[in-house]
């Protein structure tokens, strides 16, 4: 095959799991700086991790997502605290 073919084909995934729909909202979440669409994708964070909670239900390995959607819980009260005002229920 010559260079300039081989150079279009697709890169491997190198077995990288896709990214779940509650990072990819909480990422838009931690880098938007509009309260209101800051609230929209707040909400939809908070969406996206219950949904995946029920889809994880009882499946003892996901235990590093589990961790890792409790942390993305406490980065999005972090929002709603410091970003959005809310009152900390925390203390």
């Amino acid at each position: 095959m010559p260079e300039t073919q081989q150079s279009l084909q697709p890169v491997p995934s190198l077995g990288f799991p896709k990214q779940p729909p509650w990072k990819r909202c909480l990422d838009k979440a931690m880098r938007e700086s509009n309260d209101e669409k800051l609230l929209s994708l707040v909400h939809a964070t908070e969406w996206s991790l219950v949904r995946r909670w029920e889809e994880l239900r009882g499946d003892g390995k996901a235990l590093a997502e589990l961790a890792a959607m409790e942390s993305a819980c406490n980065r999005l009260l972090d929002i709603k605290v410091f970003k959005l005002g809310w009152p900390d229920t925390r203390r």
